[in-house]
């Protein structure tokens, strides 16, 4: 798959609702409102976020300490 200039995937999550891209950065909206910027994201690492069995998994073990994480709200 390659990434548009925007792209956004509803993901089946407990707790994450959604995943945006915009091919530099991933913005990661969870279900209790709060919004997450992923920083210099790399694409293949975001398509790989998104193939991923579990997203907040995934998040936790291969993003969270890799990229800078900044709460947008």
């Amino acid at each position: 798959m390659q990434l548009s200039e925007l792209y956004e995937a509803k993901v089946g999550s407990s707790w994450i609702a959604d995943l945006t891209s915009t091919g530099q950065h991933a913005t990661m909206s969870l279900k209790n409102g709060k919004i997450y910027q992923i920083l210099n994201i790399d694409p293949d690492e975001f398509e790989r976020w998104l193939a991923s069995p579990s997203k907040g998994n995934y998040f936790n073990n291969e993003i969270r300490n890799e990229y800078t994480v900044n709460r947008v709200r």
